[in-house]
């Protein structure tokens, strides 16, 4: 994760410090501004946290600058992927079922919006969903 190589530490612990007497952290606009040197750059792959796709900013980076494919997982597979939830700050203290449900009625059609292409990985191998994504795309710019 770019934060962490940066020194700017985990996600959760980052949160944690919001609301106490320090001033709170800017996760957001500091994952804009790695969205906006990391799309221009050539030939790479980015994946994005969940909530990148809030800020407006980083929707008009991610469609002007690269090809955006949505991997649209339904909120049963993403509940089994974060398992417990530990590390987080979103999904602690609540069922992390009913909380993704609630993130993706606010964030699908942000995810839809942006996206060249939108593929459903749920239960297939990443190999099969990798093609798929390669032959809808088309060619790619070297």
């Amino acid at each position: 994760d770019l934060h962490d190589r940066r020194g700017r530490g985990r996600i959760a612990p980052r949160a944690a410090h919001r609301g106490s007497g320090r001033r709170p952290i800017a996760f957001r606009e500091r994952e804009r501004e790695v969205i906006d040197e990391l799309t221009r750059r050539s030939g790479i792959v980015l994946s994005t946290g969940g909530g990148a796709i809030l800020l407006a900013a980083n929707r008009e980076c991610l469609r002007q600058r690269g090809a955006v494919v949505y991997l649209q997982t339904s909120v049963q597979q993403q509940a089994r992927r974060v398992g417990a939830a530990r590390g987080r700050p979103l999904l602690a203290g609540s069922d992390p079922a009913v909380r993704l449900a609630e993130l993706m009625a606010t964030r699908a059609p942000l995810y839809e919006g942006a996206a060249a292409l939108v593929v459903r990985p749920d239960a297939r191998r990443v190999r099969a969903v990798a093609e798929e994504i390669l032959r809808d795309l088309g060619p790619l710019p070297a």
